[in-house]
Formats: structure tokens, C-alpha cells, sequence
């Protein structure tokens, strides 16, 4: 069973359940266990049972969630009591992803109500007229959800004061989609995430966020990324989450460009007085080290060398501390035997 199992996303599962109900999922499920036991299986074997216990036409469904690349994009349109979804097919084939989620109204009060899509247009007569809208705060939702431009301004100010952490990491998410298809301008995304990480208490969330800060750090300007990079530094010092505080170390070692801050980072390396970071840390720190200080990058190497005790880590750092020159023709030359297959037997190290 492990192709239908183990090779399938699980919200679209999700979806199936939702779909179908719990009820006609579980019989059909029992009824493919016994039909198949210590037999082989397909997914359309499982399908064809499960359109059976139901009137939706899941040979559809299958087709489009499991069959078919790509996701939908959805966007929002408020006008007086009324909500506008539409869901777009990226590849313009015609195709509309069932689903269900939820959608936070917030205005004099808020209120959350459930979208039921099942076309590409789906109108919802509102209670009141929101101020703006929250799509998908339940995270059930699958596509590229895109809020009215109100609602999307308001989120990139204010999203960290939602109370609701399932809702918080949801917007965040989805925020983050949005930057990523060209819908958030680099500088609001970065600080949308730095007014998130100053105050942010919950470690998934805190990790996401770190996670996030890598793309728009490497598209500002020289000048304001000194800045940030400082900020950041002293975050990973001051952060009320320990497993914070790493990661935003672990994302500088990898991430920093700024003279001042590879400074710093140098001094951290060379008396290794964060505990927190373990051989491997110091290790990948070395390697960047080499790299961006490259006048003391044999000096660096060579100090780290000295610090590797475990036989097999002393091996993986003497075939990776190869490519960490400037020299180009020592480049050329290292890459040009990448090309025999004895040369790359390791894979990760390769």
C-alpha cells in the first residue's frame, strides 16, 4: 500500500474525507482492505471503491487533486454585503479544486464563516460589510490565497497581533506565498517578518519566521541590510525562545553579507563562545568564513581542522574545505573531477 499511502499529499486525504464524509470514507476503506488484503493495489483501484459510497463524483475529484500539476489561486472581492471568490486555474485548462475553509469578517465585530467552493465563482451574502477579510484563518484551504488589497495591507501591519496562533501561522503562510508569486513588495515582506519576530511567543511560529527571513534578506540594498543584519544579531542574543535565538545565528552564518557583521561573526567563530552551537555550526560557519574573508581563508581552514576529532566529520570537511577558495583554477579543476562518478561517491558531500 505504500504508493497509495506513503505518495499522497495529505490535504488532499483531507480533502477526500471532506469531500465524501467521514462516515462513507471509513466503509470504503474497510471494504478496499478486504477486497485487496495481501493482494496489489492502484489508487484508481481505492477511488473506484470510494465512488462508490458516495454521490460525489470522486473519479473527478481524483483527477484533478492527484492527476493534475499545479494549485489554484484564489482571490477575495468585498462589496457591501457581499463576498466574491474566485478560484483560477494557473494553466487555464478549466479546472476548479473542491474545497472548504474558513474565512474571519472582521469589522465592528468579527465573525468566521465557512466558503464552500465547488466552481470558480462562488458569491457569499455577508452578515455585515467587513472592513476586511481573512482567508483561510483554519489553514484547511490549498492554492495561492489572495486577500483584497485592503485586507492585504492591513496583514502586512498588523498580522502579528492576531491572538489566534493557528490563524497567526495561516496568514503567515499565506502571506508568504504571495511575496513569493510577486504579490508582496520585498521591503514590506522583510518588515512584516521583523515586527513578527520581535514579539512573536510561539516556537513554530518563531521558526517559520526565521525560515522566511532568508529570501528578502538577500534582496535589500547594502546599506539597510547592515542594519538588519545588526538587528537580527541582537535577536539572536535577546529572544525570550532558546530555539529562536539558534536559529537566527544559524540563519547569519549562512546568510550575512555585511562587512560588520562578518566581523562579528569571525570573533564568535575564533573564540567559539556560543555553546549553543554545536561542531557543525562552527564548521559551516568556517566554511562561510573562508569564503567572504578569503585573504584568511587557509588560516580559517586550517584552525578548524584542528578542532574535528570524529574521523568521519574530519573526512567530510576535508573533501568540502576544497571548494571553499578564491582561487579559480583550484575551483575548475575540483569541479572538473566531479564529473568522474568515483569522485562523487558521497553524494551530500558532492
Amino acid at each position: 500500500y505504500g504508493q497509495i499511502i506513503y505518495n499522497k499529499a495529505p490535504v488532499m486525504m483531507v480533502k477526500l474525507v471532506e469531500s465524501m464524509g467521514k462516515e462513507a470514507f471509513r466503509e470504503g476503506i474497510q471494504e478496499y482492505l478486504k477486497t485487496y488484503a495481501y493482494a496489489n493495489a492502484t489508487w484508481d483501484d481505492l477511488i473506484q471503491i470510494l465512488d462508490s459510497k458516495t454521490e460525489q463524483d470522486l473519479a473527478a475529484f481524483s483527477d484533478v487533486w492527484v492527476n493534475q500539476k499545479g494549485m489554484p489561486i484564489i482571490k477575495f472581492e468585498i462589496s457591501d454585503k457581499q463576498l466574491t471568490i474566485h478560484q483560477q486555474d494557473p494553466y487555464q485548462r478549466g479546472l476548479n479544486w473542491p474545497q472548504k475553509f474558513n474565512i474571519t469578517l472582521c469589522g465592528t465585530r468579527d465573525t468566521t464563516i465557512e466558503a464552500s467552493l465547488t466552481d470558480s465563482l462562488c458569491r457569499i451574502t455577508l452578515p455585515f460589510t467587513p472592513t476586511r477579510i481573512l482567508p483561510n484563518t483554519d489553514g484547511r484551504g490549498y492554492g495561492l490565497f489572495v486577500p483584497d488589497n485592503n485586507s492585504l495591507h492591513w496583514l502586512l501591519e498588523h498580522w502579528q497581533e492576531i491572538d489566534n496562533e493557528t490563524t497567526r501561522q495561516a496568514v503567515l503562510m499565506m502571506m508568504h506565498e504571495n511575496y513569493q508569486a510577486k504579490g508582496i513588495p520585498n521591503t514590506a515582506w522583510m518588515n512584516a517578518l521583523l515586527n513578527g519576530i520581535h514579539c512573536e511567543k510561539n516556537p513554530l511560529i518563531a521558526s517559520t519566521l526565521t525560515n522566511y527571513l532568508s529570501s528578502p534578506l538577500q534582496e535589500i540594498s547594502s546599506a539597510e541590510r547592515d542594519k538588519i543584519e545588526n538587528e537580527l544579531y541582537k535577536l539572536s542574543h535577546s529572544h525570550p525562545i532558546p530555539s529562536c535565538r539558534i536559529q537566527l545565528l544559524r540563519l547569519l552564518i549562512t546568510e550575512a553579507a555585511s562587512p560588520t557583521m562578518i566581523q562579528c561573526l569571525y570573533s564568535l567563530w575564533e573564540t567559539e563562545r556560543v555553546q549553543q552551537l554545536n561542531e557543525r555550526d562552527y564548521t559551516t560557519l568556517a566554511y562561510e568564513l573562508a569564503l567572504r574573508i578569503p585573504e584568511q581563508g587557509k588560516e580559517i581552514l586550517q584552525t578548524q581542522r584542528q578542532r574535528i576529532h570524529n574521523p568521519d566529520r574530519l573526512r567530510q570537511f576535508d573533501f568540502i574545505s576544497r571548494a571553499m577558495t578564491a582561487d579559480t583554477l583550484k575551483l575548475d579543476s575540483l569541479f572538473r573531477s566531479l564529473l568522474q562518478a568515483e569522485n562523487r561517491r558521497i553524494e551530500p558531500w558532492a
